[in-house]
């Protein structure tokens, strides 16, 4: 079983712009929407291989079927987190007819302390820092747990192992920045279900 998968089906919603070169190989970015059962969207940052995007001539406004995994990077003082595909399928069909899909299991460790919290609305959360171990790379994801999670993860300690299943999220907030207030977009994986694995 490997430690880092999502799968998603969305809407490419950007542009399919340049991202960066690694090792003479060039990668691309998007945003894919996700629309959840809610009917609240969210907007996923993609990074991929060019040649996968070549292969299957994807364009803004088609639906993608995703295979990766969820990577990080420091940008600064931020941490940024994103899906990295590994394969992809274009989807043919009614656009406003789509099975939306975002699903991911993960099995990694707790590395910082949980915070407990309640939200306005009372209800209770927790936020974690988790990294997951991949091939000569480890990425530190930001989660949130809620209710019965939420309480559970905050009495696990650092270092603690967990299998969680969730989804990749979107979230909009805003941030007094000196006289202005600026709407941002925070990214995190909301945790559905958690299994501990050792203490």
């Amino acid at each position: 079983m490997r430690n880092n998968h999502i799968k998603l089906v969305g809407v490419v919603e950007t542009q399919i712009l340049f991202s960066h070169q690694s090792y003479g190989q060039n990668f691309v970015t998007f945003k894919l929407a996700v629309i959840r059962k809610s009917g609240y969207v969210d907007h996923i940052p993609i990074i991929m291989p060019e040649s996968i995007l070549y292969a299957n001539n994807l364009c803004q406004g088609e639906v993608a079927e995703i295979d990766g995994e969820i990577r990080s990077y420091n940008e600064g003082k931020h941490l940024k987190i994103f899906c990295y595909v590994k394969i992809l399928k274009k989807i043919s069909g009614d656009i406003n007819h789509i099975d939306y899909v975002n699903e991911l299991e993960l099995r990694g460790f707790i590395v910082r302390e949980p915070l407990l919290r309640k939200t306005p609305r009372d209800r209770i959360i927790a936020n974690f820092l988790f990294a997951v171990n991949g091939d000569n790379r480890s990425d530190y994801l930001p989660c949130i747990a809620w209710k019965k999670n939420a309480v559970y993860v905050n009495e696990l300690k650092v270092g603690s192992e967990m299998r969680i299943r969730g989804r990749f999220q979107s979230r909009e907030y805003l941030k007094n920045e000196g006289e202005e207030i600026i709407q941002k977009t925070a990214f995190e994986l909301s945790v559905n279900t958690l299994e501990v694995l050792s203490k």
